[in-house]
């Protein structure tokens, strides 16, 4: 394979000897002397690429914040222009969750809840929030980004639904002190590599605090409960995965999308290399933005088809009985206008 030149700085070659040439001549040495002076003393060349460094930062255009700006509205505004009733749609569905949550989150704010209810307030308003920046990724033709997110969103309502659909004050309790494993692993790998990253230890009340909540949920549930998804083992006929929770959920018919967009979540040359008919590798597709319409459907359809699901359950468990079926009318609506749109 061949190496390439001028790779950052265009004429680089060129920039160095003349650089050089006027060090030469503000020093009044000739070529001779001054080829001596740089055989003895390498640092020269450190300070030459520092200066060009900074003289290439300093020659670009100060205002490329606002044309990096410029590009990106230009391109959402094309998308949402030609697409405009998709998004549309998609957004008031959005909307209509933060609504929700915001609604929920008034009545509730300074009281004290259980942590079974805790749970799936805050799955919604997380659901909310990721919703809406798939939303704003696919605005910008960040198809890639916006699959990335989805994987994870599909997560949290997987997750969400099971707990739901369980309805176990047990199994929520166990699910949150899950948690605290991460916590536990962060911990651990910060004290192995605190001092490659030249960090302070932490502190010793912190960690002993750690340590001891680490004992005390073993004892409490036993020493394999921090194996992956072990809080809700005993809600499951099988060996705890998140395959047999999706299972639980409902939502297995959804895993051919969850492995496409896992895609994207982790290095797959397929993904990256974007194949044409010809199976030749289309490196522009790469940093494209992706402009065509075909491209928004899987991930708007994914997002607010799984939500809905979601929030059926949601406001089954937490509407009032006589409007339970009018709340969700409101979003099925909204998802079947969208569909109509692709």
């Amino acid at each position: 394979m061949e190496k390439f030149k001028d790779l950052v700085i265009n004429d680089l070659e060129n920039l160095v000897e003349e650089l050089l040439e006027k060090t030469r001549t503000d020093l009044g040495v000739s070529v001779k002397d001054f080829q001596e002076v740089l055989k003895k003393n390498n640092e020269i060349f450190d300070i030459v690429d520092t200066t060009l460094s900074e003289f290439i930062i300093s020659q670009q255009n100060t205002d490329y914040i606002d044309d990096w700006r410029a590009k990106s509205n230009t391109n959402q505004s094309v998308i949402m222009n030609e697409h405009k009733a998709m998004f549309l749609y998609y957004f008031m569905f959005v909307n209509g969750a933060f609504v929700v949550f915001n609604r929920i989150k008034d009545v509730l704010n300074k009281t004290t809840i259980d942590i079974s209810d805790l749970i799936p307030i805050c799955i919604l308003g997380t659901l909310a929030r990721m919703s809406d920046e798939i939303g704003t990724l696919l605005s910008v033709g960040a198809t890639k980004a916006a699959l990335s997110a989805w994987r994870s969103f599909y997560d949290h309502a997987v997750i969400g639904m099971f707990l739901m659909k369980r309805d176990s004050p047990d199994l929520y309790k166990k699910f949150a002190d899950y948690s605290h494993r991460d916590v536990k692993r962060k911990k651990d790998f910060f004290d192995k590599h605190r001092e490659e990253l030249k960090f302070p230890a932490m502190e010793e009340k912190r960690s002993a605090a750690i340590s001891e909540r680490t004992e005390a949920l073993k004892e409490q549930y036993g020493t394999d409960f921090f194996k992956d998804y072990n809080w809700a083992k005993d809600h499951l006929s099988v060996r705890p995965t998140f395959l047999a929770i999706e299972e639980e959920a409902g939502m297995s018919r959804y895993r051919s999308f969850y492995i496409w967009a896992s895609d994207y979540m982790h290095p797959n040359f397929n993904a990256m290399a974007n194949f044409n008919n010809e199976d030749k590798v289309i490196l522009d597709k790469i940093t494209e933005p992706v402009m065509e319409k075909e491209s928004f459907i899987d991930p708007m359809q994914l997002t607010l088809g799984i939500f809905t699901g979601f929030l059926n359950l949601f406001m089954h468990k937490y509407s009032v009985d006589h409007q339970y079926a009018t709340n969700m009318k409101v979003f099925n609506l909204l998802y079947k206008k969208m569909s109509a749109e692709f």
